[in-house]
């Protein structure tokens, strides 16, 4: 998944301007990048995530021998489970909700061209969570099959399909106009 921001003008010749424009590119992609991880950070996103909440592991500490009531062991270890943690996930078309950092640490802005940047995630997910998903199909995989691949980890159990959770095109989008108005103001200072 990735946006390319570019400037073409014949009219760009001379090296200190085309340096210039450069640098504003470079800019306006980090600028962008920043953007997008906004959308998903608890403290700067719009809305809080509405969509279900889950337990995602279980809190435990070193048991002693008697356990108080409503405590119980951890199974196969010496730890009493004292709590859990939650993770509330987004709802369809909320910014996906951050649960390990690993989608927001992976979008990168990156000099591509002269006056060309690249703001790209590597994460295999990405499109998926931006554009949706359609469940993976039965008759193409074998029923003994053990293989679990990235599209039936992220859709789990059910074969239902995942609504998209747009952060990045419609970030990119909704950015446009001010990639235009910082290409325009430096234009307009290299010709005072």
């Amino acid at each position: 998944m990735k946006v390319t921001v570019t400037v073409s003008n014949p009219l760009l010749n001379k090296a200190k301007r085309r340096e210039m424009l450069s640098q504003v590119v470079q800019q306006s992609a980090a600028e962008l990048e920043r953007k997008i991880k906004e959308t998903m950070l608890p403290d700067t996103r719009k809305e809080k995530p509405t969509g279900l909440t889950y337990r995602k592991k279980a809190i435990t500490r070193r048991a002693s021998k008697n356990l108080p009531p409503g405590l119980r062991r951890q199974k196969g270890t010496k730890n009493k489970i004292v709590g859990s943690e939650f993770h509330r996930a987004s709802a369809p078309g909320q910014a996906p909700a951050v649960d390990t950092g690993n989608l927001v640490g992976s979008i990168r802005a990156q000099k591509t061209g002269e006056m060309r940047s690249t703001v790209s995630s590597h994460m295999e997910y990405a499109p998926a969570l931006d554009n949706g998903a359609k469940a993976p199909s039965t008759r193409s995989r074998r029923r003994s099959s053990r293989f679990v691949g990235p599209m039936e980890r992220l859709m789990g159990p059910h074969r239902g399909g995942m609504a998209a959770r747009p952060f990045f095109k419609t970030t990119a989008e909704a950015f446009r106009p001010k990639f235009k108005k910082n290409i325009q103001d430096a234009i307009a200072k290299l010709t005072k």
